[in-house]
């Protein structure tokens, strides 16, 4: 469940195709297939290591989040 306590911060350091990467700011404790908080969105790590991780968007979530901006 989402706290609502930000945690940690990063930069999207390039989007392809709904494929989000992300500067990994907490890499000894994500995993892939772990659900982490967006911007209030949970989204499925799908690549994870030391330097960054992806997540990818479906077009629904793009219609109802910020991740289209």
């Amino acid at each position: 469940m989402f706290s609502g306590i930000i945690e940690h911060t990063a930069k999207i350091v390039n989007i392809h195709d709904g494929a989000f990467t992300v500067e990994n700011t907490f890499w000894e404790i994500q995993t892939e297939g772990q659900s982490v908080a967006h911007d209030g969105a949970c989204m499925t790590i799908t690549r994870c290591d030391e330097k960054t991780y992806d997540f990818f968007v479906m077009h629904e979530s793009l219609d109802v989040t910020h991740f289209s901006s």
